[in-house]
């Protein structure tokens, strides 16, 4: 267990190097040009320095010192500031003080304070006409205003001026108004003093605009390298270096100990277990999200300006990275098994839609219902911000969609009320029709309905099939009982007639031969019963092998040509000069034996026998036997097929009443069709193959 453990931590340290490594190369890469390959005064902080200069320049140097200029768009936006003449009047004219005080001064009856709060109202309200048809009055309050505005930017880059002033020196020109600005004392010019830095200030671009030309100048011996900008970018150049350096001493670390083990891959394996519960796309879109979030934190790192800052973005995105590489491991193995593809959240999601698109007329029509009721509440809120004629027109036209929803609805129901019946006719085994109404279109009642009409013709074929089954199943308990007794009745008769000592020797060589022949046929009948309920069950061996059936055929007919001879039929074969096949030669045999078998037994004396084969049209073979038969067939040439029935109902023959059923039951195995046929006398016997070819 401790072995397990030291290997599992071995493993995460490896892979913590690795992406260690990873991740310090990119961080790395993404400041190498910032800090590694240019000194501070090609960096982004000194740009922003000499930016910030320029705009206290500006609010402090130029523009106080520049004429105020007032335009006619400045009048118009400085009116629209303030409110609208109406409101102004309003105020005037309803000030609860003034009220107040003329009430007071009307009571008591000073004119004097009377005139004086009137033209105090008076001068208020031709202020309010001047301010509204007067420009130059105007103009006066617009060149005002600006002033506040300028005075107070002046007062709020004060500070930064002078304390980048103290620092960087300059002699420039405001390119828009062409004043002349410096802050060089008369011992102090750019020729011959020692500086740090010396550049056009037009060059030091941070935004893009050149607003001044000139030069800066920075001494040697100011206290510019004890900025704050000046520290920040040297902890920045060195944590660049140092993330360079842990890169390399990581890759190498992770190469010596890759060189020492190689069991990771097993252990890596078993970390990613962890994940299995989320489906293969969860997984994939997880591993999406952190590729993300990973690139998102490594280009707010590009844009980071400070240490510490920039630190924790490099933790955080070294989290992200180990996270999205084990997951990523995890995909990797995991898309490689198709079922774990099948187990998706969208191979779910497209399983249920499909089985949702069983009823997609039932379901999407809901949803029209769902979308009107929201749209009528829309069309209401609508018609109320119109008035009067909205109103109207959504009132018809909601009467209009009432009408064809009821009606739509009421031809529903009325389906719906002839399905449960019909359902519960089917249910109580009557014999229900079909709905009256046929449902036009794709509807979910139109499927109901085709379903129903099957179930109800199955329902009734399954009845007479039933009733058939019963019947048949007595005829043969019947058929079977009468022909296992007669032979053993006889068995027993001859057995009882031996035990007499009075008989002669003749006569008890006589009855041995009964026993002798009543026995065999017994043994024959228990064989025959025995293997047709091993057909029926599907419990046979076929050793199919390339048989011509034109040839077996003839073999049969061949080794019963003593039987055929001497009964008075004629037979007549036409057939193709070769029927291939692929089946069991034996098993085929017994099929042809007992077909000829049948023939010879229940034919009528001095008619044909027709053998025909040949192959049909679709490339099946088909073996066709035809005679006239000596009994009444009936109309249920099919039943001639089930165990234990016989053309003779007399049962005065000695067959099992098995024959047939064995040799439907060794064609059916051969995947074939075994047809009856009667046409009043005539009993016809279709044999259907796949040919060889065809196989």
């Amino acid at each position: 267990m401790a072995t397990k453990w030291k290997n599992k931590f071995a493993v995460s340290i490896g892979l913590a190097l690795l992406l260690l490594g990873v991740n310090s190369l990119v961080f790395t890469a993404l400041n190498a040009e910032q800090y590694i390959f240019n000194d501070y005064f090609q960096s982004k902080y000194f740009k922003q320095e000499v930016a910030t200069l320029e705009e206290a320049l500006i609010n402090t140097q130029v523009n106080p010192n520049l004429p105020i200029k007032v335009t006619a768009e400045d009048i118009e936006e400085y009116r629209m500031s303030q409110p609208d003449k109406y409101s102004q009047v309003s105020v005037i004219k309803e000030d609860p003080v003034f009220l107040e005080r003329l009430k007071d001064a009307k009571a008591a009856g000073d004119k004097t304070a009377i005139k004086k709060l009137e033209d105090q109202q008076n001068k208020k309200l031709n202020e309010v006409e001047k301010f509204f048809t007067d420009d130059k009055y105007v103009t006066e309050k617009v060149k005002e205003h600006k002033k506040e505005l300028i005075a107070q930017q002046k007062t709020d880059w004060m500070p930064q001026y002078k304390e980048l002033s103290s620092d960087i020196h300059y002699q420039v020109t405001e390119i828009n108004s062409g004043k002349y600005l410096d802050n060089l004392s008369d011992n102090k010019t750019f020729a011959t003093a020692k500086t740090l830095f010396k550049g056009n200030i037009s060059q030091i671009n941070f935004d893009g605009q050149n607003r001044f030309d000139g030069q800066i100048i920075i001494l040697k011996n100011s206290n510019f390298n004890q900025r704050a900008s000046v520290k920040s970018f040297t902890e920045m150049k060195n944590l660049t270096i140092g993330l360079l350096c842990m890169s390399i001493l990581s890759f190498a670390a992770f190469l010596v100990y890759w060189k020492k083990t190689k069991k990771g891959e097993d252990i890596l394996l078993e970390k990613v277990q962890s994940w299995d519960k989320i489906a293969l796309d969860g997984q994939i879109f997880l591993a999406l999200i952190l590729f993300l979030l990973y690139l998102s934190l490594t280009r707010e790192a590009s844009l980071t300006w400070s240490f510490l800052p920039l630190l924790q973005k490099f933790c955080w995105a070294f989290l992200v990275l180990y996270l999205f590489a084990i997951v990523s491991w995890g995909i990797y193995h995991k898309a490689q098994e198709r079922e774990n593809w099948q187990q998706t959240y969208l191979a779910r999601s497209i399983r249920l839609l499909k089985d949702a698109a069983d009823n997609f007329s039932t379901g999407s029509k809901a949803w029209f219902i769902f979308w009107s009721m929201g749209a009528a509440v829309v069309g209401f809120l609508l018609a109320m911000m119109w008035g009067g004629q909205g109103i109207i027109l959504y009132l018809f036209v909601l009467v209009i969609y009432l009408l064809l929803i009821s009606i739509y609805l009421l031809r529903r129901l009325v389906m719906f009320n002839q399905t449960v019946k019909i359902i519960e006719e089917i249910a109580q085994g009557k014999n229900a029709e079909v709905l009256n109404v046929k449902p036009k279109g794709k509807t979910v009642f139109r499927k109901v309905s085709e379903n129903l009409k099957t179930i109800n013709e199955e329902v009734k074929t399954s009845k007479s099939q039933q009733v058939k089954s019963e019947r048949l199943k007595t005829e043969l308990i019947t058929n079977v009982s009468h022909d296992l007794r007669t032979p053993l009745t006889s068995i027993i008769t001859s057995v009882d007639l031996l035990r007499n000592a009075d008989l002669s020797q003749e006569e008890k060589n006589k009855y041995v031969a009964v026993i002798d022949q009543k026995s065999k046929r017994l043994k024959v009948l228990i064989d025959d019963l025995f293997e047709v309920s091993k057909m029926a069950s599907g419990n046979i061996d076929l050793k199919k092998s390339r048989i011509d059936l034109v040839q077996l055929l003839d073999q049969s007919l061949a080794e019963l040509s003593e039987k055929i001879e001497d009964s008075s039929l004629k037979f007549v074969t036409q057939t193709d000069k070769e029927l291939l096949a692929l089946v069991d030669g034996d098993k085929m045999w017994r099929v042809f034996e007992n077909l000829i078998h049948n023939i010879l037994k229940y034919s009528m004396e001095n008619t044909r026998v027709y053998i025909s084969g040949h192959k049909s049209e679709n490339g099946t073979i088909e073996l066709v036997f035809k005679n006239i038969s000596r009994e009444e067939l009936g109309e249920n040439s099919q039943e001639l097929s089930q165990r234990f029935k016989r053309g003779d109902l007399s049962r005065n023959t000695t067959g099992s009443g098995l024959g047939l059923a064995i040799a439907q039951s060794i064609v059916e195995a051969h995947e074939g069709r075994f047809l009856l046929e009667t046409d009043g006398d005539l009993f016809k016997v279709t044999l259907s193959f796949p040919s060889l070819e065809l196989e």
